[in-house]
């Protein structure tokens, strides 16, 4: 087994990459298309798309989709998102993000919108869903609280973080404000047996008049009432450290596991880290995942002696714990220069990796930093499968992925700009990517996202975690490693591509969120939450963020469009019982007409009796919303009755064989 490689709490040696021989940069068959990194803000976006009608379009959702929420505004996160869905042991989900439907030019009724599943239907109806904050307020953190719930979010007037309690989870109103702080924002939550833990970013203006951040920790073992530490940056990231490196949504926590808390930071401005602590945060220890070429890497002073790119991590991560304590982390990258003619540091906006890494597995550096996380240097960091995709997937089959014309930026940079990782029992796990696809445009310019699983498992007999290739195979994801010379087809075997193709064609999918209980015995129990829209880009900001908003002439008059966002909780009822993970029939366009025929259900929605129609003679399964198996029996070729009037009003799913399908009980 490779070994763990941590560093305690030193000083970050000094170093420099400068001196040392740089390879030339390949010419590969890109467009150098590129955009401009700042300290904080994280990314310049190239002009994204702008319209200027109202929308009228309802959104068309899969059978195992659900609308949770519906909302305008629709950034929902800076760089990594975490911590806003939870699923308690009784089948209940919460589930909270950043809404706003009043004037996109201000979103005055912007804040954390939340909504909980009683294991049946959502018990708000999800155009009801507003804030539950007071005052405007967004981007909450939530987190299980003794019998209760707790939100922590970024808002007020000057902006601060925001904290919210109820003692019973779904009942009563929630509480007036908890005193944490008085400056930072963009909180994240999370609380093990009973004490609350913080991470927040701290945004100054140095004396030079340059916009930095850093992050603040702060901690409560009694509800709220009193902290320490109080808003104190923390330990580990202070002024001799990475005190300018991370900004907004730059950490995230992991699911507490066994006493265990953790979380990870990462942006273009630091190293990658995870903090790791089993006494409840008095102690921890510091995991280096991948080290900076430059220590305390400053653009604007660093930026003009840079002699060759970086790849670095853009600031998307997620992290789970295992049940043995081993951290594992995906995260996503981009590729760094600085621009002489801008005078600033870009990103390269097609060259983009998904990654993933565990603790036993070597750190990302060697000698050679400016290419720590370049696989044409570095083949033997990429082993077992660690890098996930190089680009992206070529949906077409020309040997590109990107659009030739154009592509949408997010804040954090990148065309693999989302990941999402979580637990699924003990040997396995599971891991969504965020991918923009070109076969379907909008504007015939501008890409969609699109969402992607994988799964990873544990061998016993060689004691590591390696890419379950048997999980999924999809033959119409062709990617190709692009950093050849000559095209050299990847092995797409393993992947899933969740986004039905043809009822999201023109909706763009991010912001994904895995929820899996975790158990040995845990049925139906596969839930991803994503928000969909049915443009690229943001909503939130008249600037170059915003599509809707932007427009390349001062003159011109800003431009708003009201765009619904609906937020989807996907469900998927499979047996992760022994972390076996069966197969997952795929709903593509050619896929549509099979799937009904080897499964019908009539009358539907239904009381009293169904008709199952069914190709061959299988075995039926109902799971009710929490996973609970409510019918079981085997069918005969052709039709067959099934019984039904012993279910509760609500929506079911049905397997027989390998398909499946959605039964509403009336």
């Amino acid at each position: 087994m490779k070994k763990i490689i941590t560093f305690c709490l030193v000083g970050l040696m000094a170093f420099t990459a400068f001196g040392q021989p740089q390879k030339q940069l390949k010419k590969l068959d890109h467009p150098q298309v590129s955009a401009a990194i700042g300290e904080t803000t994280k990314i310049e976006p190239i002009n994204m798309p702008l319209k200027s009608k109202v929308s009228t379009k309802a959104m068309t959702l899969a059978s195992q989709e659900f609308t949770v929420g519906v909302t305008t505004y629709d950034l929902q996160s800076n760089a990594a998102l975490q911590n806003r869905v939870h699923r308690f042991s009784d089948g209940r989900i919460a589930a909270t993000w950043t809404g706003g439907k009043q004037s996109p030019a201000t979103y005055p009724d912007r804040g954390s919108f939340y909504n909980l599943f009683n294991g049946t239907t959502w018990e708000t109806s999800p155009n009801d869903v507003s804030r539950i904050e007071e005052i405007r307020a967004g981007w909450p953190s939530y987190a299980v609280l003794g019998n209760g719930e707790i939100i922590a979010s970024h808002g007020g007037d000057p902006s601060r973080t925001q904290i919210r309690t109820r003692a019973q989870v779904g009942t009563g109103s929630w509480s007036n404000p908890i005193d944490v702080t008085a400056e930072s924002t963009w909180p994240r939550i999370c609380v093990n047996n009973g004490t609350i833990h913080i991470l927040s970013a701290y945004s100054f203006t140095d004396v030079g008049g340059v916009a930095r951040a850093t992050i603040k920790y702060s901690r409560s073992k009694d509800g709220g009432q009193t902290w320490s530490p109080k808003d104190e940056t923390f330990e580990l990231l202070g002024t001799d450290h990475y005190f300018y490196a991370y900004s907004a949504d730059d950490y995230v926590w992991a699911e507490p596991k066994n006493g265990m808390i953790a979380f990870s930071v990462a942006s273009g401005h630091g190293d990658l880290l995870i903090f790791k602590s089993n006494d409840d945060g008095d102690n921890w220890e510091k995991v280096t995942v991948w080290q900076h070429p430059v220590p305390f890497f400053d653009g604007n002073t660093h930026g003009p002696q840079l002699t060759d790119t970086i790849f670095c991590p853009n600031g998307a991560q997620s992290l789970a714990i295992d049940d043995n304590g081993i951290c594992h982390l995906s995260f996503n990258t981009y590729r760094l220069f600085w621009n002489e003619e801008k005078e600033s540091m870009n990103y390269l906006v097609y060259y983009s990796h998904a990654m993933y890494w565990n603790e036993t597995m070597y750190p990302f550096y060697n000698a050679n930093q400016y290419r720590a996380l370049d696989p044409e240097w570095n083949v033997e960091y990429f082993e077992d499968g660690s890098l996930l995709i190089p680009y992206g997937f070529d949906f077409t089959g020309d040997g590109r992925w990107y659009s030739p014309d154009g592509a949408v930026a997010y804040r954090n940079g990148g065309l693999i700009h989302g990941t999402s990782i979580a637990m699924a029992g003990p040997n396995r796990l599971i891991i969504a990517v965020e991918v923009q696809d070109k076969t379907a445009l909008y504007d015939d310019l501008w890409m969609y996202s699109r969402i992607f699983l994988c799964s990873y498992k544990y061998n016993e007999t060689f004691d590591e975690w390696t890419f379950d290739t048997e999980w999924k195979h999809d033959p119409s994801m062709a990617s190709y490693d692009l950093y050849e010379e000559e095209q050299v087809l990847m092995d797409n075997h393993g992947w899933f591509r969740m986004i039905n193709p043809t009822l999201h064609m023109f909706d763009n999918c991010m912001y994904t969120q895995i929820l899996v209980q975790e158990s040995n015995d845990d049925k139906g129990n596969f839930y991803v939450f994503y928000q969909a829209d049915e443009m690229p880009g943001e909503t939130s900001n008249a600037s170059s963020y915003n599509p809707q908003a932007y427009q390349p002439s001062s003159t011109a008059p800003v431009q708003y469009t009201y765009t619904d966002n609906y937020q989807i909780m996907y469900v998927e009822a499979v047996d992760f019982s022994g972390a076996n993970i069966p197969e997952i029939p795929m709903i593509g366009i050619e896929d549509i007409k099979p799937v009904k025929e080897e499964l019908t259900i009539y009358p539907n929605p239904a009381s009293n009796m169904i008709n199952v129609v069914v190709n061959n003679p299988v075995n039926c399964v109902i799971y009710n919303m929490t996973g609970q198996v409510v019918s079981n029996q085997q069918l005969s070729e052709g039709k067959n009755s099934v019984n039904i009037s012993n279910l509760k009003p609500g929506v079911y799913f049905v397997s027989a064989g390998n398909s499946n399908a959605k039964l509403v009980v009336k």
